[in-house]
Order: structure tokens, then C-alpha cells, then sequence
């Protein structure tokens, strides 16, 4: 008995933190489509954690950010993610994790279901950057180097069209 309850115990931790962390396209599609209140109820049940919300001078634009597996100590995490603008439908979302194969799978995702590239650069952080879109959303993918770590980074931008 004392065994199978263990392995109950392990199981789900095992499970937990291996797809709980997992970003996919509907994931971002979800927090923009909603306002920021049940974006994060929804971005908390995947593991994240609050991590700080932002007013900007003389605006009322607000952000919310959320962080994966966050160092206190350091302030690094495994992801962020931030919802720009409260509102359902309005602002964007913006997400950065060290991982490439979430990435990888939200853009091979994304060209399934009809995203088409509308242009690649190298913006002003040296990043490539591709954008894709359809005919209702914008979704851009940077892949670079991040400065202060000198570890590879990934961010994905979802914006209105």
C-alpha cells in the first residue's frame, strides 16, 4: 500500500511538471481572447506565477506578467509571460523560455492551421524575428541570445491583425 501511494504521489508530480509548463498556440490564443482575470486563473492552473503587473507613465496601458520556475535570487525562470492590456481582444501577449521545441511546435502548429510568413528580419536586439499571420492574428517568432545570461532565448509575440 505504501508503495502504490508513492508511486500515485510521484506520477503526478511527474506529470505535473511535465506538461504543466508546456506553451502551445490556443495557450496564447487564450489569454489574448480573454480579459486579464481569467487569463490568469487559466495561466496559473499551468504552473505559472505571478510575477508583477505594470502601468505605464501617463497611460492607462497595464501589463501582467507571470513567470515559470522563477529564481528569487536571480530573477531568472524557465518562461515568462505577459498579457499587455486588460481587456479581452486588445493589447498582445508575449512569452519568453529557453526551450526551442516550444517554439518549434507553436510555428509548425501555426502553419497548419493556415499562418502564412509575412516577413523575417533581425530586429533591434540582433534577434531574427519571423512574422506570420491569417486573417485574424499576427504571431511573431525571435530567436536570439539573451545579453545578461548569454543564453539562447525564444520569445512569440500574438497580436490582433
Amino acid at each position: 500500500m505504501k508503495n502504490k501511494l508513492i508511486f500515485c504521489v510521484l506520477f503526478s508530480l511527474i506529470t505535473n511538471l511535465s506538461f504543466s509548463q508546456k506553451l502551445t498556440y490556443l495557450d496564447l490564443k487564450y489569454l489574448f481572447e480573454n480579459n486579464v482575470d481569467d487569463g490568469n486563473d487559466y495561466i496559473l492552473k499551468k504552473g505559472f506565477e505571478f510575477l508583477k503587473t505594470e502601468t505605464e507613465d501617463n497611460s492607462e496601458d497595464k501589463s501582467m506578467t507571470w513567470a515559470y520556475q522563477r529564481n528569487s535570487y536571480d530573477d531568472k525562470a524557465i518562461a515568462f509571460i505577459a498579457k499587455f492590456k486588460f481587456d479581452a481582444n486588445s493589447g498582445f501577449v508575449w512569452c519568453q523560455f529557453s526551450d526551442v521545441n516550444i517554439m518549434n511546435q507553436i510555428k509548425t502548429y501555426c502553419k497548419s492551421i493556415g499562418f502564412k510568413i509575412k516577413n523575417s528580419e533581425i530586429d533591434k536586439f540582433d534577434s531574427f524575428c519571423s512574422t506570420y499571420e491569417n486573417s485574424k492574428f499576427i504571431i511573431t517568432f525571435c530567436s536570439g541570445i539573451n545579453k545578461d545570461s548569454n543564453r539562447n532565448s525564444y520569445t512569440i509575440t500574438f497580436d490582433n491583425k
